[in-house]
């Protein structure tokens, strides 16, 4: 039972405390070029998917526990984004309402980029690919991935749902 005041302080601060760490939400993170992605270890914790072109700059990216998925956005060079596009396949315009285009709560996401892809003439192309998503040494599961590239802007817009 709780009689002081210090005790009932003391207390609140712990409850506080534990909600800030264990209800934590989804985490953004921004690296200015890969490079500096590789040295945050974002490719070896499978942050970023492996498979990102090394001409990438300006990430940005959101997951985490409460965030169901990863969400990813960055600009590229046009040195090395075909490498990139060529371990996916192009998703048909015909097949565009079948994909669920998440809009994460975040200032960086095109949060009309499903619109923009339906719209004619438009530089952007949507691709699919699977992902392996490793949790531990045993445990992996494989997920469709898919990229929006705009070609005009030179930007990459990425998702996968767990």
């Amino acid at each position: 039972m709780i009689n002081t005041n210090f005790e009932k302080k003391v207390f609140a601060f712990f409850i506080s405390v534990f909600f800030l760490t264990a209800c934590h939400g989804p985490q953004d993170v921004y690296f200015s070029t890969y490079d500096e992605a590789i040295k945050n270890g974002a490719i070896e914790n499978g942050n970023i998917p492996d498979a990102m072109p090394r001409s990438a700059h300006e990430i940005y990216q959101k997951s985490g526990s409460g965030a169901g998925g990863m969400w990813l956005r960055f600009k590229f060079g046009m040195n090395d984004i075909y490498g990139f596009v060529s371990q996916a396949e192009e998703v048909k315009p015909v097949d565009f309402n079948s994909i669920k285009i998440p809009s994460p709560r975040v200032k960086w996401w095109d949060r009309d980029l499903k619109k923009d892809i339906s719209k004619e003439g438009l530089t952007l192309k949507v691709y699919r690919y699977k992902r392996e998503i490793r949790y531990d040494i045993n445990n992996s599961k494989i997920v469709s991935a898919y990229f929006v590239i705009d070609w005009d802007s030179h930007i990459v817009y990425y998702w996968h749902e767990l």
